[in-house]
C-alpha cells in the first residue's frame, strides 16, 4: 500500500469534499427512511378500506337482498374501526412488529406441539 503525504489546504478540500459527501448520503437516507415510513402507514392505515370495499362490491353482486342488509351491517362497524384508526393514528407504522406478530402465531399453529389457542 502506497501513502502519500498532503499538504494542509489538500486535506483540508478532501475533508470538506468527505463531510459534504456524508451530508448528502445522510439527507438522501432521511428522504427514503421517511418515504418508506409513509408507503408502511398507507398499507397498514388505507389498504385494509380498499380490500373492503372490494370484497363487499364483489359480495353485492352475488348475495340475496336479505344477505346484503347482514353485509350492511357488517361494513357499519368494519369501516368504523379503520376510520377510528385512522383518526388515532400518530404516523408511526407498526406494519413490521404486526407481520412479526402474524408469523409468530402461523408458526405456532404449525408447531408440532400446539394444542391450541389458549
Amino acid at each position: 500500500m502506497k501513502y502519500v503525504k498532503l499538504d494542509k489546504e489538500e486535506f483540508a478540500l478532501k475533508k470538506q469534499d468527505i463531510n459534504l459527501e456524508q451530508e448528502v448520503m445522510k439527507e438522501t437516507s432521511e428522504v427514503h427512511e421517511n418515504h418508506f415510513a409513509m408507503v408502511e402507514n398507507f398499507v397498514e392505515k388505507y389498504m385494509p378500506i380498499r380490500i373492503q370495499s372490494q370484497l363487499s362490491e364483489t359480495l353485492r353482486a352475488l348475495l340475496s337482498p336479505a344477505m346484503i342488509d347482514k353485509l350492511d351491517e357488517f361494513e357499519e362497524g368494519a369501516f368504523a374501526k379503520f376510520h377510528a384508526r385512522i383518526l388515532e393514528d400518530d404516523g408511526i407504522p407498526a406494519l413490521i412488529g404486526q407481520m412479526r406478530k402474524i408469523k409468530f402465531e402461523i408458526d405456532t399453529i404449525y408447531d408440532v406441539k400446539y394444542k391450541g389457542l389458549k
